[in-house]
């Protein structure tokens, strides 16, 4: 028997991944912001979002992320 296929968010969160590692932010963001769209509370997503922000100087919407890891 093999695994169900992961979800979108899921799909979206691990393009997200391979944006950031190829040092794309702005595809990153956007991948995240997808699934963040879909799944608000997605604790991975909101951490890889807060460190693409912090990385890319958005310092502002960086702190605001991290402020919804912790909600």
């Amino acid at each position: 028997m093999t695994p169900a296929a992961p979800g979108i968010s899921e799909l979206y969160f691990r393009a997200g991944q391979c944006a950031q590692a190829l040092e794309d932010k702005e595809l990153a963001k956007n991948y995240y912001n997808k699934v963040l769209a879909l799944e608000p509370k997605h604790l991975k997503a909101l951490t890889a979002n807060a460190v693409v922000l912090y990385e890319v100087g958005e310092l502002d919407k960086a702190f605001d992320a991290n402020e919804g890891i912790l909600a």
